[in-house]
């Protein structure tokens, strides 16, 4: 599914050049769940931006579904945004004057999908995420974990193959955080591919996988963190995440009920920040 060759990423510096990310092979099968791990300015930001087709390497090749991202002109990749990856981001990055569902309208708008099945399938994913009852509420009327699960119907909206998580948690307490990454594993148990980005060992616990970049080389986490330490805690989320679903009323296991039956009422408030243009914006009011 994903597939890079020895990436370089480098940016010119002045009269140098600054090499971010250094020979990076890494393959990704469809369904895993994988956790990119690293302190700040290792360059897993930067990976996960051109696995996200949000920029492209200097030098090596990225296949993505087969096909080299080097081949796809720039409507192709418009189209990978839109329709293959959804973005989940630390600061959730929700327009402040578009309520909940609004917000989350804005990929299928992009997408050119009519009015009347953008609002179907932005209430249905707000449903998902436990926020059928906050589809009106503006960003500042909604706690810090709401406004990311709202950012993760967002992502989930276009029904894309790879969800991409970039220090999801960052922004939020530790209680919010773990039902953040119960989600984001209840999702992979539906078939989506998660990438998550983060430098917190409890937070990539979480992924089936995880491979460390450290001075823009990737190793295998091990050689930093404990693989036994990692295995510990996944086998206790395991454990919690199975908890939190048993001992509900709601007896199914599919992902919307799973999904609500983990959603609550989160404390952390975070002010989000976005750039988009002014017709979407406009086009999502009306």
């Amino acid at each position: 599914m994903i597939e890079l060759r020895n990436v370089i990423k480098s940016y010119p510096v002045a009269n140098d050049e600054l090499v971010v990310l250094k020979d990076i092979n890494l393959s990704i099968t469809a369904g895993e769940f994988v956790a990119i791990m690293g302190p700040s300015g290792s360059g897993k930001s930067t990976l996960m931006n051109i696995i996200g087709c949000l920029d492209q390497p200097t030098s090596g090749e990225y296949f993505l579904h087969d096909k080299r991202v080097s081949d796809y002109d720039e409507k192709e990749l418009a189209g990978v945004r839109n329709q293959s990856v959804g973005f989940v981001f630390q600061q959730f990055q929700l327009l402040p004057r578009l309520t909940a569902l609004q917000n989350v309208e804005l990929p299928m708008i992009y997408g050119g999908i009519s009015k009347k099945e953008r609002l179907e399938r932005a209430a249905d994913a707000l449903d998902k995420v436990g926020l059928k009852d906050r589809i009106d509420h503006l960003p500042n009327e909604l706690s810090g974990g709401q406004k990311q699960r709202v950012a993760i119907a967002r992502a989930i909206v276009n029904e894309p193959s790879i969800i991409l998580a970039d220090e999801p948690t960052g922004a939020l307490d530790t209680k919010t955080g773990k039902q953040i990454m119960e989600m984001f594993t209840l999702l992979n148990k539906e078939g989506t591919t998660v990438i998550l980005v983060t430098h917190e060992a409890e937070v990539a616990s979480y992924a089936s996988r995880t491979v460390f970049v450290r001075d823009g080389e990737l190793t295998t986490a091990d050689e930093v963190v404990g693989q036994d330490a990692l295995a510990k805690l996944r086998a206790t989320h395991e454990e919690d995440i199975a908890v939190d679903v048993n001992t509900t009323t709601m007896q199914s296991s599919t992902l919307t009920e799973g999904l609500v039956d983990l959603a609550n009422v989160f404390e952390t408030d975070t002010s989000p920040h976005e750039k988009i243009t002014k017709e979407g914006e406009e086009e999502a009011k009306n």
